[in-house]
């Protein structure tokens, strides 16, 4: 599958059907991925059964020709992926990796997502700008910016200090 961005990765089997957990890596709450939706796990292309929200970030899925505990277990630790347009046909699925390459502009400058942490308290976007590169709060992107996903490209008020201290 060619252009995938990856959304997270499987924690584990759960159950003996073959249904596994999925940690996701999201601008906000996990949803339910819909039966038929085409993805790339572990580098295999599977499409989604059914699906359950187990958490805030976590999903459980049970894919097509994964029917037992042990070819679900093959799929531990393999990367979640989609194409960007499997995710955005999906309301409120907004994987964090959707943001890389996307242009982000504030009151004074602007600069381009690079990179991105999703592990830490508050998951960080990693931006790079013409005088280094410094991390924003997801949280400050999705509560007070204006995120353009056609467009590609975000607009916010970044808090004084932020990209001057950049590194």
């Amino acid at each position: 599958m060619t252009g995938v961005v990856r959304a997270g990765f499987v924690t584990r089997p759960r159950g003996l059907a073959g249904e596994v957990d999925l940690r996701l890596f999201l601008a906000g709450r996990a949803v339910g991925l819909p039966a038929g939706f085409e993805s790339e796990v572990g580098g295999r292309a599977l499409r989604v059964v059914r699906s359950s929200v187990r958490s805030v970030d976590t999903v459980a899925a049970l894919f097509e020709g994964i029917d037992s505990l042990e070819a679900a277990e093959e799929l531990r630790g393999g990367d979640f992926c989609a194409r960007r347009e499997a995710f955005m046909a999906v309301p409120g699925l907004r994987p964090m990796g959707l943001f890389l390459g996307m242009r982000m502009e504030w009151q004074d400058g602007g600069g381009v997502v690079e990179g991105f942490d999703p592990f830490s308290a508050n998951p960080l976007l990693e931006v790079a700008w013409e005088g280094g590169s410094f991390e924003v709060p997801l949280l400050l992107v999705t509560g007070t910016g204006t995120i353009d996903w056609d467009g590609g490209g975000m607009r916010l008020r970044l808090p004084a200090g932020l990209a001057s201290g950049a590194d």
